[in-house]
């Protein structure tokens, strides 16, 4: 722990203290900072914020896509399509995904089910096969719900 030191020096031949203005006393008096703690002294004025980092330039977008949906953005939305009951959107959001990534069991089973629910037995079939067998198993009872057999 520092401890600072404050030095204070009197003028020989200064006025007496009732004569003495505020201005002199302060003309007087001085602050010494010990060596060590020089560098410690704060400036008076914050340095200045760097500017953030400007974002590139990005190529125009062709109509109708977005670029900046990820998979897993689109998967979130395929989900909650299909949560909501709205299945022939569900289905189209997970074609969508499988068509970027044909191995994703999750959108396979939105798919899949989305597909029985409508009564698409082909397309359903064409994604069960595609599901690892225990996803079939679960998928296969839910379909059989809506009349699709696997």
């Amino acid at each position: 722990m520092a401890i600072g030191v404050l030095v204070v020096k009197v003028r020989a031949g200064a006025p007496a203290a009732a004569e003495s203005t505020a201005d002199e006393s302060r003309a007087s008096c001085r602050v010494s900072v010990p060596a060590e703690r020089e560098h410690e002294v704060t400036p008076s004025r914050p340095p200045p914020r760097p500017e953030p980092p400007s974002e590139p330039e990005k190529a125009a977008e062709p109509p109708g896509e977005n670029p900046a949906a990820t998979i897993a953005e689109q998967m979130v939305e395929a989900n909650r399509l299909y949560d909501r009951g709205d299945y022939e959107a569900a289905s189209r959001a997970a074609e969508e995904i499988l068509a970027k990534d044909p191995a994703n069991v999750k959108t396979l089973r939105i798919a899949t089910s989305s597909a029985c629910i409508l009564g698409d037995a082909d397309k359903a079939r064409g994604h069960y096969d595609k599901l690892p067998a225990s996803d079939q198993e679960q998928i296969a009872r839910r379909c059989r719900r809506y009349g699709v057999e696997f």
